[in-house]
Parts: structure tokens; sequence; C-alpha cells
């Protein structure tokens, strides 16, 4: 049976980052032998392991925690502070969002349609009252339209539809819509 190398360090990451240290350590009696270096663990206790914690099986066998960062601004606060580190759920979240967004852009190049002119016209700078304006100019969906739509989410859908644009529909985490609801977890953290 082969048995991996890895060490105490990346296993605590890995525990820490799961958000269930107590689940881990449940599932995988002998967690505290691994990293302790009394025992260790065969590959597929190690791919089970990375599987149950949410984390690449590659990155168990780093010498080093890995540092991982948000690939967009961290605006995130949880009772009036800024989250430090985000949640496997978010990471996820975030990384399938930006491979979507690169197949799209890359079926956009090839069937050649024209970019939007409204892509990046609204910046942080852009008082609310004028974006909000600017919005709805380029969506020309008046508010007796948006009325005469059953929920919000058909008048979204709508006013995306009517300015030509693609609508990104997804759940929390990939397909699952039955993630465990707490404030931590709802932004992110």
């Amino acid at each position: 049976m082969v048995r991996a190398t890895v060490t105490p360090n990346v296993l605590q990451w890995a525990m820490v980052r799961s958000g269930d240290p107590a689940a881990l350590q449940q599932k995988f009696p002998k967690l505290a032998d691994w990293m302790a270096g009394r025992a260790s663990p065969s590959l597929k206790q190690m791919e089970e392991f990375a599987k149950a914690s949410r984390v690449p099986v590659g990155f168990l066998f780093l010498k080093e925690p890995p540092e991982e960062h948000l690939p967009i601004a961290d605006l995130r606060t949880f009772e009036g502070r800024g989250v430090q580190t985000p949640s496997p759920d978010l990471l996820d979240t975030l990384y399938l969002c930006q491979r979507r967004q690169a197949w799209y852009q890359e079926y956009a190049e090839e069937t050649g349609e024209e970019p939007r002119d409204f892509v990046g016209s609204i910046t942080l700078r852009t008082p609310p009252g004028k974006a909000a304006a600017q919005i709805g100019s380029v969506l020309s969906f008046a508010v007796a339209d948006r009325k005469a739509c059953p929920t919000s989410s058909d008048a979204l859908r709508l006013g995306v539809l009517q300015c030509g644009a693609r609508r990104e529909t997804y759940y929390p985490v990939g397909r699952t819509c039955h993630l465990r609801k707490s404030g931590r977890k709802e932004c992110g953290a």
C-alpha cells in the first residue's frame, strides 16, 4: 500500500479551511496520528481527506499551505469587521463563475458578438442616481414593464433579455442549493 508524506501544517490548514475540523477528525480517526507524524495516510485516504476538506489533493503534498487570494476585490464584512479568509463555498463559486465567463468570452469572440457598450460604463465613482438612470436607459425597462412581471426574478430576466446580455444563473456552489446557512456562510466567511 502506497503511503503519503504530508506535513502537519498543511493538514491543519486543510482542516481550518474546511470550516468543520471536528467533522474531519470524526471521519478520519487517525488524523491526529497523521498530524503528529506517528502514522502516514495511504494515497486513498489522502484522496478521501481532500474530498472531505474540499482541497485539491495536490495541495496536501505541498511543504507549506498555499496562500489563497480572492480573484476579485474583497468587500465582505461580518459583524462589522472585514472577513480574513474566504470559505471553500465562496472560492468554489468564484472559480466557477470565472470559468463560465472565460467560456462565454471565447464563445462570443468566435461567434462575432459585438461588445456591449454599457459594460464597464459605471464605476465606483459614478453617483448612484446617475448609475440607476444609466442602467434604466440601457435596459429600456420602464416601471410599468417591471410591475407586469409576477416576480422580481422574472423582471430581471426580462430586463437582461431586452438589453441583449447573457444572464448567469447559478446555485450558491456548483449545482447545490442545500448548503448549511449561517451568518458567516452567507457572507463567504
